[in-house]
């Protein structure tokens, strides 16, 4: 059971509506800050409570939020932090419910940023040696040395090799496998959900790891396996079973033909399609259609 501090030291703070209490450092190993997600014995700041609502914030962490965000790289409109009694809204950046009772929202556009997703350092900070990337659940740490690489490291943005003096970024727990070029951060978007694609209008399109099973996903645009260890553009759907690697998501949509006086378009897997070259019957492929 966690206990509070002999000194009863009692603070009032805009991140929780009831005041908050000094956690007695014994029993900081019990609970998890609600800000940065990990255990509040694994910094040396102090730690404050609400055993009423289980919300417990390193004091470092309550420090660095601000009431709102202006010009936030994910969202122009001004973000404001609030404190909510109950979860269940989606963060627009990584996808995932947020369920810590806080966020950075903005009202008019109906959007929402766990405070995490929207404080911790970016690429976009020329020093920081660890970032939140919606790509992965931990925090991305800078690889400072050649023997943090391992075996054959390979980027799960462009499946190339990791190798110095190409910054890289890895997972900064246990998920050996997680590694992710610089170049690469920079080029994927900010937020991992709702994208839409001409090969698959019905549903949006989310970037993610894709499950490991026996079963090997194939891209829907280039028909080539995608590694499990890799992202991947992914239909909302899992019905659906419809990827794609992150190079095909780019591909044209429509093209103009000599033999026909209308553009192109990219139809996915239309049924009894057949080709006016060739004369083959398209039932499952991709094919591009006037």
């Amino acid at each position: 059971m966690v206990e509070y501090s002999d000194e009863e030291y009692t603070i009032q703070d805009f991140t929780h509506l009831h005041p908050l209490k000094l956690v007695d450092s014994n029993h900081k190993d019990e609970v998890i800050c609600s800000i940065c997600e990990e255990l509040c014995s694994s910094s040396s700041s102090s730690t404050y409570g609400c055993m009423e609502c289980k919300f417990f914030l390193h004091k470092s962490c309550m420090k660095s939020i601000p009431r709102q965000l202006i010009n936030h790289h994910i969202h122009p409109c001004t973000l404001i932090f609030i404190t909510y009694p109950y979860g269940g809204d989606e963060c627009a950046c990584c996808g995932e419910r947020i369920v810590r009772r806080m966020k950075f929202s903005c009202g008019a556009c109906e959007l929402d940023l766990h405070v995490k997703c929207a404080i911790f350092p970016t690429i976009d900070s020329e020093d920081a040696k660890e970032i939140q990337h919606f790509s992965h659940p931990h925090t991305l740490a800078l690889v400072q040395n050649d023997e943090e690489y391992g075996s054959e490291p390979r980027c799960v943005a462009c499946a190339q090799i990791c190798l110095a003096p190409a910054p890289t970024f890895r997972c900064s727990r246990s998920c050996d496998h997680f590694f992710l070029h610089k170049s690469c951060y920079v080029k994927l978007p900010y937020n991992s959900v709702n994208f839409k694609h001409p090969f698959h209008p019905k549903h949006p399109l989310t970037i993610k790891s894709l499950p490991y099973n026996d079963h090997i996903r194939t891209c829907d645009a280039c028909f080539r396996g995608i590694d499990s260890a890799l992202l991947a553009y992914s239909c909302q759907k899992p019905e659906c079973k419809f990827n794609l690697h992150l190079d095909c998501y780019n591909q044209l949509s429509s093209i103009t033909f000599r033999g026909h006086q209308h553009l192109l378009a990219l139809l996915e897997k239309t049924p009894d399609v057949t080709c006016h070259l060739c004369g083959v019957n398209y039932r499952v492929a991709i094919n591009f259609q006037g």
